[in-house]
């Protein structure tokens, strides 16, 4: 079993599969947590001294502060799924070179894609993003 590691700035990695959110620290509730966090010894600042942009809740209880923006963070988290995912369905190819709509479709599935920021829409234009 292999722990996939999400770089969270300055050379430091939290293990992705033990973050629980990713959240903007300006809200009065989540202030109220860092500092409910730092009285009990759970808060790790790994901001190396610039401004927290983002607090990551673990599953253990811990928060931590990130100067990395949630939206960057949370793409660091999923990108890495997405292309074992790719690159799983690319090996089961079938003859006609569809990637495993066979299988989806035999499930019951209906086989939608799900388009990635940036990608075009409907109307082919970028607008999810």
């Amino acid at each position: 079993m292999t722990t996939e590691l999400v770089h969270v700035g300055f050379g430091q990695v939290l293990a992705a599969d033990r973050i629980v959110a990713i959240v903007t620290p300006g809200s009065s509730p989540t202030r109220r947590l860092i500092q409910q966090g730092r009285e009990k010894g759970f808060t790790i600042d790994m901001t190396n001294g610039r401004r927290t942009k983002s607090v990551i809740f673990m599953d253990s209880g811990h928060v931590i502060l990130s100067s990395v923006t949630p939206e960057t963070l949370a793409n660091r988290a999923v990108i890495r799924p997405i292309r074992q995912t790719i690159s799983t369905a690319v090996e089961r190819e079938g003859p006609q070179g569809q990637v495993g709509l066979g299988e989806r479709e035999s499930e019951g599935g209906e086989g939608r894609a799900i388009p990635l920021r940036g990608s075009p829409g409907p109307g082919g234009l970028g607008t999810n993003g």
